[in-house]
């Protein structure tokens, strides 16, 4: 991958809970993950962000996916690991493990907004303002038809979104900037419409949102 785009048709989207006390154990660990990726043949692109600001310490990975064919030809990270390693390999893992809380993965599908995509050369953005959103079933077109058009009336084209193909059923909101300062204008009301905004947050179950910082990434 020469260049950075957003989003894809397909991602596949990890968020892991570290233990407080053994970040930097899972730092080396993840490294050693990273890297095994990295030699790996089968190895794809991957991006992967921590909380600046947000509900508990969390690192994000986002994968993009040109088809879902990808998933089928991505073999198991123990698989990789000891391809990689050998039997420490799963050593490493084991350390991986230990630092986890918990860890959720899921399949996402892009969702147009009527914007250009987000292309940032050949590595991803520093950050990413990140909110998680549960839309209310009955109203979940009115969210994507007030999405769509609150997106495309933004000065800013860095908004983008996906919404769950497999996983728990969440809209993934982002916008993408060099700095925290860029994130400002999610909120600051450039080209706000109000009954759209008052549509958009009325079919919103819960929402749940952080400051992402870049970690890492691989081209693939």
């Amino acid at each position: 991958m020469d260049s950075w785009s957003f989003p894809t048709l397909y991602s596949l989207f990890v968020r892991i809970q570290v233990h407080q006390d053994r970040f930097v154990q899972f730092t080396s660990a993840a490294s050693k993950i990273t890297a095994a990726f990295h030699e790996h043949a089968t190895g794809g692109a991957w991006a992967a962000y921590s909380t600046v600001a947000g509900p508990g310490l969390y690192v994000y990975t986002l994968m993009p996916l040109r088809d879902l064919r990808q998933l089928d030809e991505m073999p198991p990270l123990e698989t990789i690991m000891t391809d990689v390693y050998g039997p420490s390999g799963l050593d490493e893992l084991r350390l991986f493990r230990e630092s986890v809380v918990a860890m959720e993965g899921s399949v996402l599908t892009g969702v147009g907004t009527d914007l250009p995509a987000i292309v940032t050369g050949p590595r991803p953005p520093q950050y990413f303002y990140y909110a998680s959103i549960e839309v209310r079933e009955t109203l979940t077109a009115a969210f994507f038809t007030a999405t769509r058009r609150l997106t495309s009336a933004r000065k800013e084209p860095s908004i983008f979104a996906y919404r769950t193909f497999a996983g728990r059923s969440r809209v993934h909101f982002f916008a993408a900037g060099d700095s925290i300062a860029d994130l400002g204008h999610i909120t600051n009301g450039n080209g706000s419409v109000p009954e759209l905004e008052t549509q958009f947050q009325d079919s919103i179950a819960s929402m749940e949102s952080s400051i992402l910082r870049y970690m890492g990434h691989g081209n693939g």
